[in-house]
């Protein structure tokens, strides 16, 4: 051992350090317990016996020996040793960190203790150099940091915690509650090339043969001359051909498929009414990563720091941050701040009136579903009115304008030689105009204009007696771009011979042998590209039925008051903006714990706020509830008149019953004043009794249906 080493363990017990250690006597137990033997603490077991031990007499020990420096009086013994001092202030104790050299050369971590103090005298003391223990690192893990937000998903759909009592263990239902982001994307490429061959071989004869005739009448030295000629043709082909030809195709694709699933969590407890149920989100980042290091004391192996340092040989890649979401935003287990009859503790308001909170918050959820909707008009209009195949590229049109212009000058401006004129320039300088007109075509710019589907919604209901309806949308869009190219070479001549007589008369025939070959080659590449994505649903919960024959009565009261009985919900996708980044942080995550937790998690997404120097655009995956029905509760025979008692008298057990008696005669009416007006007429022929309530009723179907009231 080194001098310092056994400096640092003169008023202490050994911290480690026990290889090489001969024998170490820490007179712990009285001889008796011994059976009169010193006993060695080190790995030797060197003991020593005592010999007459009656003359030998054990006395409290007043050596130095403890956990703090000399002059600090341990509180537990009391023992008072030469050591022990008063002090005149408050002392101040800070432990640091320090290397030794070990006599092998090798480095050892040593954590070590300095005190501060100002002893009766006046006289300020500093102590350093205790030791506490050696230091040793463990490994832990990998941790992330430095993250950028992509996207952040918040959590499975909604579920009404007051539809899972704790009677029956349903934590097996959970896996089946999720919500999965997908998208896709595939490219291919394609090459082929192709080869033609071909002759042909035509014969063609040809006869002509005719007379002439004059006659001349001149009776009186005047008269009239007349000729007649009559001419007969026959004409025959014979023509063959042949050709051959071969192509090769070869191609490749690359398909990338991603998914980010959230999927219920939760867990039975006894002794609460429901299940508890997890409120978290996930946020998808592109991260750098760290390797996590344990500090430990190698004597007791207690934790005495955390480091992180940045592994160099992993590049920045993809992770999931989960966190916290907001109670006081939305809140896993209660719909609209309600379970069951009772308010849930973050929304003691929402006992007393109607209120947009936790999910329900149908006029947001209708204001981003009217967006969505005038996204997928936009792109009917573009096909309809924007994109034009009649109109004509600029490029085309100069280089058309320019050469006709050329042309016409030539041929009417310059007779006789107009024409060899633009023979020469159609094939000099016009070949040249057709050549740049193409290369300056840029058919991408033509399509740019193309909108896409950026936001999605999706429509889901589900009722207690096992119905569930869901309205999905997926979006894909395409991209293809196809060059090719093509030779052709063509050969042909002509043979034959022509007879001809004339003589009052005449014929002519003429025989031709025509053949020709000709040779195609053809190459081209294509480049598609797709992507799409989807949001995907799963949706279990206990189902039952509302009613039971009783005989051949049919007898409600199957279910517990306050459980709901059906609700909707839309789960959004919202493309990447700087906003969603803001809501993130401002909004969604539970603010104390973004603030104040140790978490690594936490760390991470303070470091991806602190390091945005302005909102990263991401996208952003949410739920709304928009309609909420619960098992009305039993009303006393002293209750006054209500909509909900008269619910209740004519058989009719919730408010979503009460929207499906409407639901034939006013679904799909848009217009308010229509809409309203169809209502009185069915409350006033079928529904008398509920004439008092039409204004709470008109009430409940508008929020259900989405009409505007006024």
């Amino acid at each position: 051992r080194t001098q310092e080493q056994i400096t640092d363990n003169a008023f202490g017990r050994l911290k480690g350090e026990w290889d090489q250690l001969l024998a170490n006597f820490t007179f712990d137990k009285p001889i008796h317990l011994t059976q009169n033997q010193v006993q060695d603490s080190s790995a030797n077991s060197i003991s020593l016996r005592v010999h007459q031990a009656e003359y030998l007499k054990e006395v409290l020990s007043t050596a130095p020996i403890a956990s703090e420096i000399p002059q600090v009086r341990s509180a537990l013994t009391g023992v008072l040793t030469a050591y022990n001092g008063a002090i005149r202030s408050r002392p101040a104790v800070v432990e640091y960190g320090d290397v030794q050299k070990q006599p092998d050369g090798t480095l050892n971590g040593i954590l070590k203790r300095c005190y501060s103090f100002i002893d009766e005298q006046g006289i300020w003391h500093r102590v350093t150099g205790y030791k506490v223990g050696n230091l040793v690192s463990e490994w832990f893990g990998q941790a992330q940091f430095a993250p950028q937000v992509m996207g952040y998903l918040e959590g499975p759909p909604p579920m009404p915690a007051e539809n899972l009592p704790t009677d029956k263990d349903l934590t097996g239902l959970f896996r089946f509650n999720f919500i999965s982001f997908k998208q896709a994307e595939k490219i291919s490429y394609n090459y082929s090339t192709s080869k033609e061959s071909g002759y042909n071989i035509a014969t063609e004869g040809e006869l002509e043969g005719g007379l002439a005739n004059s006659l001349l009448m001149a009776p009186m030295g005047f008269g009239l001359s007349v000729e007649i000629e009559s001419q007969a043709k026959a004409k025959s082909k014979w023509e063959t051909s042949d050709s051959r030809s071969q192509s090769f195709e070869r191609g490749n694709s690359i398909n990338t498929d991603r998914e980010l699933t959230a999927r219920l969590a939760g867990f039975r407890n006894e002794n609460e009414a429901f299940h508890q149920l997890g409120n978290t989100g996930y946020a998808l980042v592109k991260s750098k990563t760290a390797d996590l290091f344990l500090l430990r004391l190698a004597h007791n192996n207690a934790l005495v720091n955390i480091t992180w340092q940045p592994n160099p040989d992993i590049p920045e890649d993809v992770n999931i941050v989960p966190f916290p979401i907001n109670p006081l935003y939305t809140k896993q287990g209660t719909l609209d701040g309600k379970i069951g009859e009772d308010t849930d503790d973050h929304y003691p308001q929402a006992q007393a009136a109607y209120g947009e909170n936790s999910y329900f918050k149908p006029t947001e959820a209708y204001q981003l579903k009217q967006e969505i909707e005038r996204e997928k008009m936009e792109l009917s209009a573009f096909f309809e009115n924007s994109f034009d195949v009649s109109k004509t590229n600029a490029h085309f049109k100069a280089a058309a304008a320019t050469t006709g212009l050329v042309n016409t000058v030539m041929n009417y401006m310059l007779p006789g030689a107009g024409p060899a004129l633009s023979a020469i320039f159609n094939q000099t300088l016009g070949q040249v105009a057709t050549q740049v007109g193409y290369n300056n075509t840029d058919l991408k710019k033509d399509v740019a204009g193309v909108g896409s589907q950026r936001n999605l919604v999706n429509t889901y209901v589900w009722t207690m007696e096992g119905g569930f309806y869901a309205e999905a949308t997926s979006v894909a869009q395409t991209q293809q771009e196809t060059f090719s190219g093509s030779a052709e070479l063509k050969l042909s001549g002509a043979l034959g011979w022509e007879l001809e007589f004339e003589g009052g008369g005449g014929f002519k025939h003429t025989d031709m042998l025509t053949t020709g070959s000709n040779f195609t080659l053809t190459k081209s590449k294509t480049k598609k590209s797709s992507s799409g994505f989807k949001l995907e649903v799963g949706h279990r919960m206990p189902n039952s039925p509302r009613y039971q024959y009783e005989g051949t009565q049919l007898e409600g009261g199957l279910v517990k008051p306050g459980t709901v009985d059906a609700y909707r919900f839309m789960s959004f996708y919202l493309e990447p903006k700087g906003k969603n980044f803001v809501d993130l942080f401002t909004q969604v995550i539970d603010p104390i714990w973004l603030d104040e937790s140790p978490d690594p998690n936490a760390q991470a997404l303070r470091q991806a706020l602190g390091n945005a120097d302005q909102p990263q655009p991401c996208w952003r995956i949410m739920h709304r509830v928009t309609f909420v029905s619960r098992i009305l509760p039993e009303f006393q025979p002293e209750a006054p008149p209500s909509l909900e008692n008269s619910l209740r008298a004519a058989g009719i057990e919730s408010n979503y019953m009460l929207i499906k008696k409407f639901e034939p005669y006013v679904a799909g009416i848009s217009d308010s004043g229509t809409f309203f007006t169809k209502v009185d007429e069915v409350i006033d022929v079928q529904l008398p009794e509920f004439r008092p309530y039409k204004q709470q009723i008109k009430y409940y179907l508008a929020l259900y249906f989405n009409i505007d009231q006024v």
